[in-house]
């Protein structure tokens, strides 16, 4: 039963990543995620029964602390009703990866299987609509802008039809799935896959600047920057910084002399005021110095209840849709409580990783590609701090999944998986 679950788990990785139940109408009709979610749990007390006892990990205690505080918080919440409604079932869809994959990676043979497959959906998820763009011109998304009294248009690349990201959430996807590439094909990998990183990664790039996500192209340089300190152990080095500073401006020259001037425009109007899209960036910025100010309309203490963000923010300001910020985010929904205990999370993902790298750098060790691993989720954790305050995510796979995959480290590097 537990490879059944494991093998059902991975299935369910393409599944849901790939969204193949969109693709064939046939498993779209029979629930096929929904019916791979129910055998996995039923297959879950067999692999826990089974299953080595994992030390005490900080980041699983964590996990349960906030699961279990959002739980017995709901009669306490604005809207119970809108959480048992909507709320619940997001919100399981996101931490179910961090329940099975603690659960069901029990070996580092099946944690590499797990890896190679996820890295392999997310580069998919990337060069699909690259594809499709140049094979049929396809964007997915605009932008539009006032600059000068005039509107202006700028087509910008989303994920594949089948697929559910907007742009800046496509380019967030980007950024998320480099530092694993670099530290797991380039560091740790042969000549083969040294130049498949190569002829890839200018393509990676070069599809991150046609989503025009300027939050995207930030946080890239933040996975740069964090990618060189993790290599120094974290320790600043000048002459390595302008080597990395010099290196990054030559990558990004070459790359963008292939982008037409409006893109250009668009990611200079980060910094240009008069350039077009300037507007747009301003309104983020304001959008979240309101939505700042707008907590003293919200029940700071525990929140109006899970998912119900777009529902507060109706009827405490007017606005329809959400917060674009995790952290104003979780302060709506589950309160400063819980968003606390959400950091909490978030640290025990830090400290774990620590204690892996430096055991694992301290002994002798048969799978080094474990500590590439711990350095590849660090620099995204780092990176992933920054995205989430222009985008919303408490609901998001995103932290869960690393979560659990920063556990497995931690756990790998005191020998105690199976």
């Amino acid at each position: 039963m537990r490879a059944i679950g494991f093998y059902s788990y991975i299935l369910y990785n393409i599944s849901y990543f790939l969204h193949l139940s969109a693709r064939i109408s046939v498993l779209g009709q029979i629930r096929f995620d929904l019916l791979l979610v129910l055998l996995i749990f039923f297959c879950l007390p067999f692999s826990l029964k089974n299953n080595c006892k994992p030390p005490q990990i900080e980041i699983i205690k964590s996990f349960k602390i906030l699961c279990f505080y959002i739980i017995f918080s709901l009669p306490l919440v604005k809207w119970p009703g809108s959480v048992i409604r909507f709320g619940f079932e997001t919100y399981l869809k996101a931490i179910i990866f961090f329940i099975f994959t603690i659960s069901f990676i029990t070996s580092t043979r099946k944690l590499n299987i797990f890896l190679h497959v996820f890295l392999g959906c997310q580069l998919f998820r990337i060069l699909e609509p690259f594809y499709l763009h140049l094979t049929e011109g396809y964007w997915g998304s605009a932008a539009y802008s006032m600059t000068g009294g005039s509107l202006s248009h700028l087509n910008r690349l989303s994920s594949a039809p089948y697929d559910v990201l907007n742009p800046t959430q496509f380019a967030g996807l980007i950024v998320t799935i480099f530092p694993y590439l670099y530290f797991l094909i380039w560091e740790d990998a042969n000549r083969i896959y040294k130049l498949f990183f190569i002829l890839l990664c200018p393509i990676i790039l070069y599809v991150l600047l046609l989503t025009g996500a300027r939050s995207g192209v930030i946080c890239l340089f933040v996975v740069l920057l964090t990618i060189f300190l993790s290599k120094n152990d974290w320790k600043v080095n000048k002459k390595g910084i302008i080597f990395f500073t010099i290196s990054t401006i030559v990558i990004f020259a070459i790359i963008s002399s292939l982008l037409s001037p409006d893109f250009k425009e668009r990611y200079l109007s980060i910094i240009d005021s008069s350039a077009k899209g300037h507007d747009t960036a301003t309104g983020r910025l304001n959008g979240l110095k309101n939505g700042i100010k707008d907590l003293i309309h919200v029940r700071a203490v525990l929140g109006y209840g899970l998912g119900t963000s777009e529902e507060a923010n109706y009827h405490t300001t007017g606005d329809t849709g959400r917060d674009h910020s995790l952290y104003l985010e979780a302060i709506q929904e589950i309160g400063i409580v819980g968003l606390i205990l959400f950091f909490k999370l978030i640290q025990s993902i830090f400290k774990s990783l620590a204690k892996a790298r430096k055991k694992l750098q301290e002994e002798f060790f048969e799978c080094k590609w474990i500590l590439n691993l711990a350095k590849a989720i660090q620099a995204w954790a780092t990176m992933f701090l920054v995205y989430s305050i222009i985008c919303f995510g408490l609901s998001s796979w995103e932290w869960y999944f690393f979560a659990s995959l920063s556990a497995l480290c931690q756990i790998y590097s005191e020998k105690k998986l199976c």
